[in-house]
């Protein structure tokens, strides 16, 4: 079979940029063309204000497309929150998605596929200044704190593409043992892989190109490498650039010091909540 050209690529490219724009400045349209919903029970859940709206398209955020192929799927949106360029898709059954009130992200994707049971939680007041892909299969999990900070091209993938198995008895020894968890207040710097059954614990740094794959509880920890481990400990950081925080002249170490024994405490449904998670 022949390979797309170039041309087509870009053509495809364009037609979507075009879409999106369209849908932008006239909202009547973006019901057709970037939000389709196959299936039963779904649920669309929007907060705004106080106020509760199930299944109304048109409160459904501008710069977000919604797909959802599957039955008994909720994902739920606590308004203001801003999007662009962002896409959620689930092509399964089961599944539950929140995101927490303003949160700002560029070209977030968040992609459920084969399995039951995925949830995804990202608390208020995180943001990304570009890509972040969020890819689940099988029953995986993915929290994310209160204000975390990504940067570009980041990847979390709480499972593996595919099935590993013992030579001798059969057994998959590459299922998720728990949720892929990132604490509050931690920042995730460019081009990061985090694999499944990793933990990044309170206002933590991971570096620049960092493939994280483990259990990290120690806060106020930097992470970087690959594989990835702790390089300093003892630190905090601000949004600010350093300029800007020396300008400020203000320092505030009274960040919760709360232990990461919440990874473990978990429901009836075997499930982490973002509630249950030490608060900044």
């Amino acid at each position: 079979m022949k390979r797309p050209t170039v041309i087509w690529r870009v053509s495809k490219y364009m037609a979507k940029k075009i879409i999106r724009i369209i849908c932008y400045f006239f909202p009547i349209f973006r019901r057709f063309l970037l939000i389709k919903i196959k299936g039963s029970d779904n649920t669309i859940r929007i907060i705004e204000n106080g106020k509760e709206y199930i299944n109304k398209t048109s409160k459904i955020p501008k710069g977000l497309r919604l797909e959802i192929t599957g039955n008994s799927n909720t994902v739920t949106i606590e308004m203001p929150i801003t999007l662009r360029n962002s896409s959620l898709e689930i092509h399964s059954s089961g599944k539950v998605i929140d995101i927490g009130k303003n949160c700002r992200f560029n070209n977030l994707l968040i992609l459920c596929s084969a399995g039951t049971g995925q949830i995804v939680k990202i608390g208020k007041n995180s943001t990304s200044e570009g890509s972040v892909t969020i890819r689940l299969t099988y029953n995986a999990k993915v929290i994310i704190g209160n204000d975390c900070m990504f940067a570009h091209d980041i990847f979390i993938r709480a499972t593996d593409a595919h099935t590993i198995i013992d030579k001798e008895t059969g057994a998959i020894i590459n299922k998720p043992k728990h949720p892929l968890i990132i604490g509050n207040h931690c920042w995730i710097g460019q081009k990061c892989l985090l694999a499944k059954n990793t933990v990044i614990p309170n206002n933590s740094i991971v570096g620049m190109g960092s493939v994280v794959t483990k259990i990290f509880t120690e806060a106020y920890t930097a992470i970087a490498g690959n594989p990835a481990m702790a390089v300093k400990r003892n630190i905090l950081w601000d949004r600010g650039d350093i300029a800007e925080f020396e300008k400020s002249n203000q320092f505030d170490n009274k960040i919760d010091t709360a232990s990461l024994d919440f990874i473990f405490r978990s429901n009836r449904n075997n499930t982490t909540s973002i509630e249950s998670m030490p608060k900044i």
